[in-house]
């Protein structure tokens, strides 16, 4: 295992030769080349450090921004499904009403459609469902349907998964940096 040696120590290694045990200026340049390659790899260090930390700060901004993206992605297919639902619901009252011929309760229902939906009902009625067996078992089948709500989930779905992949494409940049800076370097008489 590689021994550490902090600074002072190497300053005062620098600073106080053993001049009994004959060292060479050779050695002493060696030292001093040691000693400055102990500080640049203390500044590598250190700006490592700094760059893992601004990641994992654009990291965790992202993945927000994301979970943002995906709460609103919820809503608008929970108020999706709602509508969906009010749309299926008043058709079956409607369908309800002409079938008993009440048709004061279906021109009431009728009037309760949504305004998407109107479209898809009134294409749906030109088909002539009660004498087509073809037909459509209702306007929400038909592709003159839409549904807003249901259609905005997809953009925010895509936005919520390109978030985090830019994060994480971030993040693989940032990790070699701390990957190599940790390297042990040690003095000629402490390694063996």
């Amino acid at each position: 295992m590689a021994e550490t040696v902090s600074t002072p120590e190497v300053a005062h290694a620098i600073g106080h030769h053993d001049h009994a045990a004959g060292s060479t200026r050779r050695a002493s340049l060696i030292e001093i080349g040691e000693a400055i390659l102990l500080a640049f790899v203390a500044v590598a260090t250190a700006w490592s450090g700094y760059q893992t930390a601004r990641w994992d700060s654009r990291q965790a901004h992202l993945y927000a921004l994301a979970n943002t993206y995906r709460a609103a992605e919820n809503r608008d297919a929970t108020l999706s499904g709602q509508q969906r639902i009010y749309d299926t619901s008043t058709f079956g009252f409607w369908l309800q009403s002409k079938a008993q011929g009440d048709t004061k309760a279906a021109a009431l229902f009728e009037r309760r459609f949504r305004p998407e939906y109107r479209p898809a009902f009134a294409a749906w009625l030109q088909t002539d469902p009660v004498h087509n067996p073809k037909a459509p078992a209702g306007p929400i089948l038909m592709p003159q349907y839409h549904n807003a709500a249901a259609e905005r989930p997809s953009g925010r779905a895509r936005r919520a998964t390109v978030r985090p992949t830019r994060s994480n494409r971030g993040r693989r940049r940032a990790r070699p940096a701390t990957s190599t800076s940790a390297t042990p370097f040690c003095s000629r008489r402490s390694c063996s």
